[in-house]
């Protein structure tokens, strides 16, 4: 087996002597199947997924990212065949890094990002603080290595036990915060996950580097296509996006181009090419939409290609698709995450998960003087966590932190809402309804 395909813990299951799965699509169905991958469902990309008109969640995300991250892969394969690119690229190992891409991404989406991050780091008192802190990312890497459950003895194999190559191929940013006084905006890993880091970058050719790998490339650029694609369709499909008019209407273009930090010319250049009707839900919207999806997702994935250096091969993006779907998603951003809708929904989601994290924290560092006395602090917790909690000492403040980021970046969406709701006293819900 070679060091793309080896898995970093060996466990007592033999492979069945009947499996043909590549290594890598074993990866992208232990993905799939996980309980992780169905918690999405519940998560918001844009707008929440309990909504009442119909918008993608994480988990119609990630299919879509998936299946574009796919066709690029084919696509290069297909285009650069004879040069030895498939000893680099594998279709299976990219699906499977675009289906695990958003595992870590917890409730409400990067507003509880920035949350648990302060919540983690507080420079002001840094013996209690993690100051390599909360990032979705890293959070992602720690799901598939660490918190995930899929073997009896977790100590042998604890996550999804993936392969070196998809391990690295989710890694979009293959760096950590090593400096708690200048802290990244973006990291990969946290420095629990560094065996597990530097496994993954065991198959990367060459001297080490902070690059990610090419397979990571495609699943970044297919995350990128994806959403600006479909956050533009849901939201004009509910009339919250104008998008005819701002292609058609100079009025309405303007109010665009003065609330972007794009080149005005050529951000109308973009523009100039959407030919849409006001959307009224008939037929005739429906079928253009579906067009406009299409046409705009196939022209993109056409402007990715392959540059070979004396480095290997790597991802070459258009610049004239690089900026479309920098337009694309400031069009989400001007007339719909930046709405007052919005934000006003952001600010008591803050305070949700910020309550949620205090209360969790208070009970499980409060002092007993015996086993059965925190083992009643500790039944406000879901049984998994209260039996990870049991295991650290109360006063290991840092390691109880992420246990407890661990826990909340877990919930689906209406489950945080419910549980708060319960911990603050707002509803009594039931006494014969579990904590899950």
């Amino acid at each position: 087996m070679d060091n793309r395909n080896r898995r970093r813990h060996r466990t007592g299951l033999a492979r069945p002597l009947n499996e043909v799965r590549p290594e890598a699509r074993r990866d992208r169905d232990r993905v799939l199947y996980s309980l992780e991958f169905q918690r999405l469902a519940g998560v918001t990309q844009v707008a929440s997924p309990t909504e009442r008109f119909p918008v993608h969640n994480r988990l119609t995300h990630s299919l879509k990212v998936s299946q574009v991250g796919r066709a690029i892969a084919w696509e290069l394969l297909h285009r650069h065949s004879g040069v030895g690119l498939e000893r680099r690229l594998d279709p299976d190992v990219v699906e499977s890094a675009c289906l695990a891409h958003d595992l870590g991404h917890p409730p409400f989406g990067h507003n509880t990002e920035r949350e648990l991050d302060s919540l983690l780091w507080n420079p002001d008192q840094p013996e209690a603080s993690l100051f390599d802190g909360f990032e979705g990312n890293a959070q992602t890497f720690r799901v598939v290595t660490k918190t995930a459950i899929k073997y009896q003895a977790d100590e042998d194999a604890p996550g999804l036990n993936l392969t070196a190559a998809t391990l690295n191929a989710i890694l979009k940013y293959p760096v950590t915060q090593d400096d708690p006084d200048k802290r990244r905006t973006k990291w990969g890993y946290y420095l629990s996950e560094k065996e597990d880091f530097a496994f993954a970058r065991s198959t990367m050719p060459g001297p080490e580097s902070d690059a990610p790998s090419l397979e990571a490339d495609i699943m970044n650029i297919a995350d990128d296509i994806t959403y600006a694609v479909h956050d533009v369709e849901d939201f004009f499909r509910a009339g919250l996006l104008p998008l005819d008019a701002v292609a058609s209407n100079s009025a309405e273009r303007d109010w665009f181009l003065r609330r972007t930090t794009l080149d005005p010319k050529r951000t109308s250049a973009v523009l100039d090419k959407i030919i849409l009707l006001r959307f009224q839900g008939v037929h005739a919207n429906f079928a253009q939409l579906a067009e406009f999806r299409s046409s705009t997702v196939n022209r993109f994935i056409h402007g990715i290609g392959i540059a070979l250096t004396g480095k290997g091969p790597t991802l070459s993006v258009a610049d004239h698709v690089a900026f479309e779907i920098a337009v694309l998603k400031d069009l989400t951003r001007a007339y719909v995450i930046e709405s007052p809708a919005v934000q006003s929904q952001r600010y008591g989601q803050r305070r949700m998960i910020r309550t949620l994290f205090t209360i969790f924290l208070e009970e499980a560092t409060k002092p007993a003087d015996t086993i059965a006395e925190r083992r009643r602090h500790l039944q406000i917790f879901p049984p998994l966590y209260r039996e990870l909690i049991e295991q650290l000492d109360s006063s290991d403040v840092s390691a109880i932190k992420r246990t407890i980021a661990d826990l909340i970046a877990s919930m689906a969406e209406q489950q945080a809402i419910d549980t708060f709701a319960k911990l603050t006293g707002q509803i009594q819900g039931s006494v014969i309804e579990p904590i899950v």
